[in-house]
């Protein structure tokens, strides 16, 4: 059984603090826990450690902490990161929003590998690329990450050794999803299929519509549905929206979608195959 997080132990808080003040991850199958604080925190009647990983052993126990602003060049209290996992080989992985990734060895407290994306395109140096999201799949170490102007990129295999002169590879662009101001950020949500786990056998990612439905995007083309009709027969019922979806969730197979829709109404849970060819069943959940 996992036990308390020794957090509020740390010398950097006097009280114990809330764990929505960080960036949490844990490694697959029981491996370490790690906690950043977040940049825009604030501590009231204390120094806020930035830039400070807080590792734990699957246990809750302290194994170690290090700055990363003594281990990595040029960072500084405001930088963003936009990214905190580990990879299967249990190395940390960060993702700042202006493109730098560190891999880091929790056990020398080291980097291993650095890589700024931006130096690989010139577009991606302007402001509208801006990472605004990004998140890694633990098994197969493939990284995703979504622009401001809210294009995608992926960067297969994020370990040591192999991530230093890998180019990010974009995916098909969505007009909807664009943003007609750069400065502009949306609140959408999205989730990775791997080409291993998925039925096209080709990387794929489920991304939520700012206003309503889900988008099915792949490297080579992209599907938008914001109901199942295309899939109804004649003497079907008429189909019915789902609405805005706010939450995704796929289980371990990443064969079934789950869906979180109309928060702001009555509540709507929808499961359906992650390739949205079939809804299975929709729960209203006021």
């Amino acid at each position: 059984m996992m036990g308390e997080l020794e957090i509020g132990k740390q010398k950097e808080f006097k009280d114990w603090p809330q764990l929505n003040y960080f960036h949490f991850t844990h490694a697959r199958n029981g491996g370490p826990i790690g906690l950043l604080t977040k940049q825009h925190v604030l501590l009231v009647g204390q120094k806020t450690p930035k830039n400070i990983v807080f590792l734990f052993d699957a246990f809750g126990k302290m194994y170690q902490n290090f700055h990363l602003e003594k281990k990595i060049e040029g960072l500084t209290p405001g930088t963003k990161w936009v990214l905190f996992t580990f990879n299967s080989e249990e190395d940390l992985v960060l993702m700042s929003a202006d493109g730098r990734l560190y891999i880091l060895d929790i056990v020398l407290g080291e980097v291993k590998e650095k890589v700024h994306f931006t130096d690989f395109s010139r577009t991606m140096q302007e402001s509208s690329y801006t990472i605004a999201d990004a998140k890694l799949d633990q098994v197969h170490n493939l990284l995703v990450f979504r622009t401001k102007s809210s294009e995608f990129y992926y960067v297969p295999n994020v370990v040591t050794g192999s991530v230093s002169f890998v180019k990010p590879l974009p995916f098909f662009s969505v007009p909807r999803l664009e943003l007609e101001e750069a400065d502009r950020d949306i609140n959408i949500e999205f989730l990775i299929i791997p080409k291993q786990d998925s039925k096209s056998k080709q990387i794929e990612l489920l991304v939520t519509d700012p206003i309503e439905g889900i988008h099915l995007i792949k490297e080579n083309g992209s599907k938008y549905l914001k109901d199942m009709s295309e899939f109804l027969e004649e003497d079907d019922d008429v189909a019915e929206p789902f609405g805005h979806v706010k939450y995704l969730a796929l289980n371990a197979k990443k064969d079934l979608l789950a869906m979180y829709c109309e928060p702001e109404n009555e509540g709507r849970i929808i499961v359906m195959k992650s390739d949205l060819s079939m809804e299975f069943n929709r729960q209203d959940t006021y």
